[in-house]
């Protein structure tokens, strides 16, 4: 409760770092992505000072992150920026089951764009076609608007059931 009740930053670049001093020739702390949230206890010149949640300090850049409830109240997610935020993150390494500018799987890239829009995902293409509602059965693309994700599978057989293997925007 402590936690959700205190001022927290969202950083917003691709990757990056946070430092043991207020600027950025001091030692590494640790490596950031898009999305990881971090309790604010100050500020100091262009720096945010943060907590980690083992106690550890740092100080990460201002022009990399921005007040938490201040990008919540920010979002728009229009298709227009689930596709402008779809190209920061074109590049990424595939890394089978990631879910960070790091390296990501089909999945873990329409659930990191969902969720720098302010929507969350589950994390599975399997999962995430169960959490929105179906705008074409018949494969009418003229339906389609930008945002939408599409699904790909396994037909059934005699031995296995029909599965999602694949998702795109």
């Amino acid at each position: 409760e402590t936690w959700r009740a205190s001022e927290k930053i969202i950083y917003l670049e691709p990757f990056g770092f946070s430092y043991s001093e207020p600027n950025d020739d001091s030692q590494t702390v640790t490596d950031l992505v898009a999305g990881n949230i971090l309790e604010v206890k100050g500020e100091q010149n262009r720096f945010y000072k943060v907590e980690y949640p083992n106690d550890k300090t740092a100080f990460v850049e201002k022009s990399a992150a921005q007040p938490y409830r201040e990008w919540v109240a920010s979002l728009e997610p229009t298709g227009e920026n689930l596709i402008k935020t779809a190209r920061e993150m074109m590049g990424v390494p595939y890394l089978w089951g990631g879910t960070s500018p790091k390296g990501m799987d089909c999945s873990g890239y329409t659930k990191t764009i969902f969720f720098l829009n302010g929507m969350v995902l589950p994390r599975d293409a399997s999962q995430q076609i169960a959490a929105g509602e179906e705008i074409d059965s018949v494969k009418n693309f003229e339906n389609l608007q930008k945002g939408d994700l599409l699904y790909f599978g396994r037909k059934a057989t005699d031995t296995t059931s029909e599965r999602i293997i694949h998702v795109g925007m």
